[in-house]
This record gives C-alpha cells, sequence and structure tokens, in this order.
C-alpha cells in the first residue's frame, strides 16, 4: 500500500508543529506595552491582604497612556461587601472581569487578560495557539471601568452578586494565588480554555467544585452573562434582559467622568 507522499509531509509538519507549541514557554520577559509592563502581587497578613502594583492609569481619547501611576494598598478581608460581575460585550464576543467592593467606598478590579508585546494585536484565533502570556491585571475602577466606557467608548454592565462576603473574601484569596504564582511561573492565555471568562469560572469552581459547568458560553463569551443569571450568581428579581438595561452603567460614566467617587455615583440606582 502507497502512502501518499503529500500526506507523509502533512503528517511531518502537523508533528513538527505539536511539539514546538507543546514546548514553547511564556516569556517573562518580552517588550511589552506600559499597560502590562507590571504585574501585581500579595501578601497575607491574618485578615490583611496587602496588594503591590494596583494599576491606576489615565489615557488619552487615542487610549494612549498619559498617567501610568501605580500603588499599594492593603485591604481587610473582614471588609469585603460586595463582588460585582463587569460585563464588556462586543457582538458574539465579551469581556468579563470582576470587581471586589470594601467599606469606606474602596474597590478592586481583577481583569484577565491575553497579554500582547508591542508588536501584536490580540486575535481570538492566534490565542487558541500558545501566542499570548496570561495576565491579571489588578487595577483601580477609575481605570479599568472608566477605560472602557469613556476612552474605548464600550458598553458596560456592572452585575452586582449574590457572593456573599464570606464567600468573597475565598474567592479573592483564590484569585491572588494565582496572581502570586504568574510573577514565578508564567502561563499561557488560550481561547477555549483560559480566557477573562473562563478562568473566573475555574477559580468559581476551585472555591466551590462543580459549581459552573464547562459551556460553550465560556468561549462565545457574548453569552456569558447568561450563564451568570442562570447559576443565581446574578442579584437582581428582573429578567436577564431588563438586568442588562438597568445595571448598564456606560451613559453614567460618560456622563461622570474622572472623578473621585466615581465607583459610588456609577452605581446610584441600583435597587434591584
Amino acid at each position: 500500500m502507497k502512502i501518499n507522499k503529500y500526506l507523509i509531509l502533512l503528517i511531518v509538519i502537523f508533528s513538527v508543529f505539536f511539539v514546538w507549541q507543546a514546548n514553547k514557554k511564556p516569556l517573562a520577559n518580552d517588550d511589552w506595552p506600559t499597560i502590562y509592563s507590571v504585574m501585581a502581587s500579595s501578601t497575607l497578613e491574618g485578615d490583611s491582604l496587602t496588594v503591590k502594583n494596583v494599576r491606576n492609569f489615565r489615557y488619552d481619547a487615542e487610549q494612549n497612556v498619559i498617567s501610568p501611576n501605580y500603588y499599594d494598598r492593603t485591604y481587610n478581608l473582614n471588609d469585603l461587601t460586595k463582588v460585582w460581575y463587569l460585563y464588556e460585550p462586543f457582538g458574539y464576543a465579551a469581556h468579563s472581569f470582576l470587581s471586589f467592593e470594601f467599606k469606606d467606598n474602596i474597590f478592586l478590579t481583577i481583569s484577565i487578560e491575553a497579554k500582547t508585546n508591542k508588536k501584536q494585536n490580540y486575535s481570538a484565533y492566534a490565542g487558541v495557539l500558545r501566542t499570548y502570556p496570561l495576565m491579571y491585571v489588578v487595577a483601580d475602577e477609575n481605570d479599568a471601568v472608566l477605560m472602557r466606557a469613556n476612552i474605548r467608548k464600550n458598553q458596560v454592565i456592572l452585575y452586582p452578586t449574590t457572593v456573599t462576603n464570606e464567600e468573597g473574601r475565598k474567592l479573592l484569596l483564590e484569585i491572588f494565588r494565582e496572581v502570586n504564582a504568574l510573577n514565578t511561573s508564567p502561563k499561557w492565555y488560550n481561547t477555549f480554555n483560559a480566557n477573562c471568562t473562563s478562568l473566573i469560572a475555574t477559580h468559581i469552581n476551585n472555591v466551590w467544585p462543580n459549581t459552573i459547568p464547562y459551556s460553550w458560553k465560556l468561549v462565545l463569551a457574548g453569552f456569558a452573562d447568561e450563564i451568570a443569571y442562570d447559576h443565581k450568581w446574578i442579584d437582581t428579581n428582573l429578567t436577564l434582559k431588563e438586568a442588562k438595561e438597568h445595571f448598564n452603567i456606560t451613559e453614567k460614566s460618560r456622563q461622570i467622568g474622572d472623578v473621585d467617587n466615581y465607583s459610588t455615583l456609577i452605581r446610584q440606582g441600583f435597587d434591584r
């Protein structure tokens, strides 16, 4: 039986490609843009979580960084009052991230992203391969939320969740375990199973096993809030369609602008 030489060539090429991908390691150091140049880290002492390098950037209309500021802050885990699910839809895709609220109007956001270098533009197709390292961006809401709504001009929906204080504490510590680990052991972003939404689900399942089953909606994240709604994670009596409208803070954010009490003002009227 003769084997087509083109088939043999195809098998060889695929095998070489598979071995290359399997052994490809993410770079800890590369030509990163300013937004990804510094990684956060944390230390825990009793009930105090100290986070270093909380990003608090400001941007011009073209999304260029004009004020690259970071700060360190210690958060009292006993003061954690609420967890918010932020949802930034664009067609069949979306970006999901979390914000943790503490007493005295203190907020901390965590956004899981593909860490592109200065020569790369993000592509969901390239993200299937080992193209982008994983990055957990720990930021102030005046950076992470305002930038998306006011600068990028994207829709941003700020869903309250049903997560209790104790559950929120466990989830926050679980996420920061990975934040710290990535500083010494980089990992790959993957469009299918290591993206912004699927990894939130992974962290939730690590704390509460089998809470969120794997779904195609974790890949086509434009439907991800349906999973959160169906699993009673969104704290509302509204239908999902009504909740999308009620908790959409886009226009409110643009009217408020960059003010000190930004996080408080964008939540005004959230009574359902």
